[in-house]
């Protein structure tokens, strides 16, 4: 039985060092956002296509043209390419799906913010910034 508690000890503190080490990750910034002002961020979970977590590792942050979502691994998506953004109830939660056109970046994202009213306000300036992008795209083209 000592074994058997040594072990689950060990896995226990394994999965600490992960989860810690994915928080300190989740903070670094990507080149693109260095010297540019946050306009929000918001700390939550998120899938990323296949790679899942429910707990707050992940981050979004909204600049003046892009926004950044991830965990390990950050993405950067142009408002332009925002297709939709939208709330979804999963089980007990509700899930905010990013829809996008950006290269690179995984086509399935999903955000979990526990305040509602984190996310509404964060649709709610996406939603204002992607038509500010696409009024200035085609004013542009014409």
């Amino acid at each position: 039985m000592e074994s058997l508690d040594y072990l689950v000890l060990v896995g226990f503190l394994l999965l600490l060092v992960v989860i810690v080490a994915t928080i300190l990750l989740s903070g670094k910034k990507m080149p693109e956002e260095l010297g540019k002002k946050e306009i929000i961020r918001i700390r939550c979970g998120g899938r990323f296509g296949w790679l899942s977590a429910k707990y707050p590792v992940a981050s979004v942050s909204l600049y003046d043209g892009f926004l950044v979502v991830g965990h390990l691994k950050k993405y950067r998506i142009e408002y332009d390419e925002v297709r939709d953004i939208y709330e979804e109830r999963h089980g007990l939660s509700t899930g905010i799906h990013i829809a996008h056109a950006a290269q690179d970046v995984p086509s399935r994202i999903i955000l979990w913010i526990f305040v509602e009213k984190q996310r509404r306000r964060l649709i709610e300036m996406v939603e204002s910034k992607r038509k500010n992008a696409e009024a200035t795209s085609e004013k542009m083209i014409n």
